[in-house]
């Protein structure tokens, strides 16, 4: 009861939620955002799924906030689930909850970090089926995709209406401008400006998409160690709590850096790592999935228009920064600011990073464009290359066979892939043209091309 008192200290006095820890940090930083994530909170069960340190914490604190606005404090409950042991322990707190404030009308309940309990579900499943999460809002959090989506299978027809499955996932290129220099995204001509929107890029690849390393670098100018540590730990610690080896781990990302834009398959992951079994090479690299970590993209059969899963697949890290904390855990790099804005002066380099940035941009549209709950990427994005091998394309769509070619080049050959796919848009380093956009433009649009 005291911890549940202590959580919530809007329940004693209204404006406590401006001395909130995470908000405060908010209220300190260069730069400030807030993901207009779930349009309506209606009565239901919503969740929010998305790496550590990306600001679902921060996200749950500004949205009661704005709660607070028009909501009597004592209909809204905060949680941090990582003090709780099993889902008896969760029915409970949120029993004492209802039992402490006796709140009338529509509640709102935030349980962060679910995935620490349990068999959380069952807990949900107990409390919804005995008409307790009657007029309330139960919003969920967790950094274990696979977690919270099986979880959630488990529950048919009890979410409600409309979509309830949510990801939060870090800033694409075009989010970015929004916090930074919204004046270029408010420019009817985005191309007069290719200058200025290719420095803001520049700044964007060292700083990838997460609010916390993007403010520190705006205001220092530089990225501290540390922060490459706290992301190195967070994939390290939570693949160890879902019973990952960290040697493991390893090896395979290791391969992984070496094969980084290629196809491969699973046994070609084993290769130069002490892990000859496909079947766990395939369970390592679905972990990495699970927690945020790397995005993995079929080969497409041509003919079907559907992912062609046992070939061979590429895996991209789901994001620079994530690329850059992995390679530090990897190869014990002591000072990754420095390494990589040398490496990025390496046009070979760079265009690999490049390249798993399109990808990053074309999912998470991807993502917030569907209204499905369970939507897969995987089932919407591929890459093709062609019996011969004489012809590939780095990323189609499913829809209208949409295909992106990345060159980083100032120089193009002919793209061999137009022969098969004739919406093709070729994302280069500068050139423009029919068919040929500035990967830095391409990213600060809202759509696919």
């Amino acid at each position: 009861m005291e911890e549940l008192t202590r959580l919530n200290p809007w329940w004693k006095n209204k404006h406590a939620i401006e001395d909130d820890f995470h908000l405060t940090k908010v209220k300190q930083a260069v730069i400030t955002w807030h993901p207009r994530l779930i349009p309506k909170l209606i009565p239901g069960i919503y969740s929010i799924r998305g790496p550590r340190q990306i600001g679902k914490t921060t996200w749950i604190k500004q949205t009661i906030r704005e709660l607070l606005q028009s909501v009597s404090p004592e209909n809204i409950m905060y949680f941090n689930c990582d003090l709780l042991h099993s889902n008896e322990d969760l029915v409970k707190t949120i029993r004492a909850y209802t039992e402490l404030l006796q709140p009338t009308g529509i509640k709102y309940i935030f349980l962060d970090e679910v995935s620490y309990v349990p068999e959380w579900q069952l807990g949900v499943k107990h409390l919804y089926d005995s008409g307790e999460l009657k007029d309330m809002v139960l919003v969920i959090t967790g950094s274990y995709s696979i977690d919270i989506k099986k979880a959630f299978e488990k529950l048919p027809g009890r979410l409600g209406e409309g979509k309830r499955h949510y990801k939060l996932l870090p800033l694409t290129f075009r989010e970015y401008l929004s916090i930074i220099n919204s004046s270029l995204l408010e420019k009817k001509n985005l191309k007069l400006y290719i200058e200025e929107l290719n420095r803001e890029f520049k700044d964007y690849v060292l700083t990838g998409g997460f609010p916390a390393v993007i403010d520190y670098y705006k205001k220092n100018g530089f990225i501290d160690e540390s922060l490459y540590e706290t992301y190195k730990n967070w994939i390290i610690g939570d693949l160890e709590k879902w019973g990952k080896s960290e040697r493991n781990s390893k090896q395979i990302f290791k391969k992984i850096f070496e094969t980084y834009t290629s196809e491969v398959n699973w046994d070609t992951l084993s290769g130069s790592t002490d892990i000859k079994s496909p079947t766990t090479i395939k369970e390592y690299v679905s972990s990495f999935e699970d927690i945020f970590a790397v995005e993995l993209v079929h080969k497409m059969d041509y003919n079907k228009k559907t992912p062609d899963y046992p070939k061979s697949k590429k895996i991209y890290f789901s994001d620079p920064f994530v690329y850059y904390s992995v390679w530090k855990w990897c190869f014990g790099e002591e000072n990754c600011f420095v390494f990589f804005k040398e490496q990025l002066q390496n046009s070979l380099f760079l265009s690999k990073i490049i390249e798993g940035m399109v990808l990053n941009h074309l999912t998470k549209k991807l993502e917030q464009k569907s209204s499905l709950d369970r939507f897969d990427y995987k089932e919407s994005v591929f890459y093709w290359r062609n019996r011969t091998n004489s012809a590939e394309v780095d990323f189609v769509l499913k829809q209208k066979l949409q295909a992106f070619e990345v060159k980083w080049s100032e120089q193009i050959r002919s793209i061999e892939g137009r022969k098969y796919f004739k919406n093709l848009l070729l994302l280069t380093k500068n050139l423009e043209g029919k068919g040929t956009e500035p990967i830095s433009l391409f990213l600060s649009g809202d759509d696919f091309g």
